[in-house]
């Protein structure tokens, strides 16, 4: 329930590795989770489609290795300032009740999960192919269909956008013009340069370019 609006029957189920682990090994209820509105509408037609608002899926962080509560709020306010797609965020307080009313479990912070909705925003489409990679392929040196997988249209057994792109940035470079001109034909290279920028700029370790890559996302844009 929020502001007096009640969504029923919306999937609930905790989240996170380390932060998980932490905060379950410290013996605190709160606990980082992921809010899905319509994952039990097989069960009841009546939700289905639910948003939360327009929303499909949501995080809920509990900030356990952050004591100022500021990181996520502010670096998506520093990637969005800088033009590059990033999730919104507000601060929430959680309320739960195991069934002898609520009781408060503390301020979090609401993460807006990479979905239809923020595709529609920044890219005017939601039709394109949404991956999260994680693994080998998700170094870019190879394409492994295993390390893409799909948030959107995963029904569909295609990967020809991230595929042509990987094997073209993986080409000779000795005409190095036309290297560049085909690459950039398949891949947003300004865009990535400008993540890559603040990414560095802000010290964030966990995600492309570490020794295990995960923890981004990569968007086939109509």
């Amino acid at each position: 329930t929020f502001d007096g609006v009640s969504f029923e029957h919306a999937g609930v189920r905790l989240k996170g590795n380390s932060t998980l682990l932490n905060s379950w090994r410290s013996g605190v209820d709160k606990l980082p989770m992921r809010l899905n509105f319509d994952e039990f509408e097989g069960q009841f037609p009546q939700i289905r489609d639910q948003t939360f608002f327009g929303f499909p899926n949501l995080n809920l962080t509990n900030n356990s290795a952050d004591a100022s509560f500021l990181r996520a709020k502010v670096v998506g306010d520093l990637f969005r300032e800088a033009g590059t797609p990033a999730a919104r965020t507000a601060f929430v307080r959680v309320y739960m009740d195991r069934g002898t009313g609520p009781v408060y479990s503390g301020l979090y912070t609401l993460v807006e999960v990479p979905d239809k909705p923020m595709l529609q925003a920044y890219f005017g489409s939601d039709d394109g192919n949404l991956y999260k990679p994680a693994g080998t392929g998700g170094r870019w040196t190879r394409f492994d269909p295993e390390s893409f997988p799909k948030k959107t249209n995963a029904e569909d057994e295609d990967w020809t956008d991230v595929e042509d792109a990987i094997a073209v940035l993986n080409e000779s470079r000795a005409n190095a013009a036309k290297w560049r001109t085909r690459l950039q034909a398949r891949f947003d290279v300004n865009g990535f340069l400008q993540w890559l920028a603040v990414n560095t700029v802000i010290g964030n370790t966990d995600t492309y370019g570490s020794f295990s890559p995960h923890n981004y996302y990569v968007y086939g844009s109509p």
